[in-house]
């Protein structure tokens, strides 16, 4: 996600910048930068997870957002979320044999999904959502004939990262 068309329009660009230094002040720090990519037919699924549960670095502040280079729908895989999650505590993820990476309590989160709805967030390209670090969200398998592709980005600043209950990381500036 280095490329300057990317960086300069999305991450860099003055629509996402202003909404991150709403919520954390001018001095911000790209925390993390991706592309996520559910080829059609192919895409595989990313399990429920919280973003600090696999940080695991306790920032709970970071401002977080993806946005859709094509439509995200419910047949491609768009990203899920169960509302009100943010307001819990950051879960213990577990790496289970058929992880892609850690998740969720599978248990816990189907008693969840038992008594909670799913809120699918279906986009169209140029939109974008944001989330808190905690909030519980998901990903399904790709078993459409459409692909989707997205980029996200994660921000923090100096203060934030004081706090920290871990060193401080290699960010890009």
């Amino acid at each position: 996600v280095t490329s300057p068309l990317i960086w300069h329009a999305a991450h860099g660009g003055e629509p996402i910048l202003k909404m991150v230094r709403h919520f954390l002040g001018d001095d911000i720090i790209v925390k993390f930068n991706s592309v996520f990519v559910k080829p059609a037919k192919t895409g595989s699924a990313t399990p429920w997870h919280q973003d600090n549960g696999l940080w695991r670095d306790g920032e709970t502040e970071p401002f977080n957002w993806w946005m859709a280079l094509d439509p995200a729908t419910s047949e491609n895989g768009c990203l899920q979320f169960i509302p009100g999650t943010h307001r819990g505590e950051i879960v213990q993820h577990v790496l289970y044999e058929d992880s892609i990476h850690g998740e969720l309590p599978r248990d816990l989160v189907e008693n969840t999904l038992n008594r909670q709805n799913v809120e699918h967030i279906e986009l169209e390209p140029g939109d974008l959502v944001a989330w808190h670090s905690n909030a519980w969200h998901y990903s399904p398998a790709n078993t459409s004939p459409n692909g989707r592709i997205a980029i996200a980005g994660v921000y923090t600043n100096p203060e934030i990262i004081s706090r920290r209950r871990r060193g401080w990381p290699n960010f890009r500036w």
